[in-house]
């Protein structure tokens, strides 16, 4: 099924609200309907948005949250 453009940007935005509030790939895909791989890719397309590097000392899913809320500046 594809999706609108709409469509797409409310569920990155009900994503982007449930990593916020601490949930984990899981139980985002568990709380939208989704296949846990649909959510990874969305968090994934998100960590780019924000440019965020692969860095492993780095927490990345904490860095996109804090940028999310304005906590920290994004790249």
């Amino acid at each position: 099924m594809i999706t609108s453009y709409p469509q797409r940007r409310e569920r990155r935005k009900q994503i982007s609200d449930l990593l916020m509030r601490g949930f984990s790939n899981k139980a985002i895909a568990t709380e939208l309907f989704l296949t846990e791989k649909t959510v990874k890719v969305y968090v994934s397309r998100l960590y780019e948005k924000l440019e965020l590097p692969a860095d492993p000392r780095m927490n990345t899913r904490v860095s996109a949250v804090l940028m999310l809320q304005g906590g920290l500046p994004c790249a």
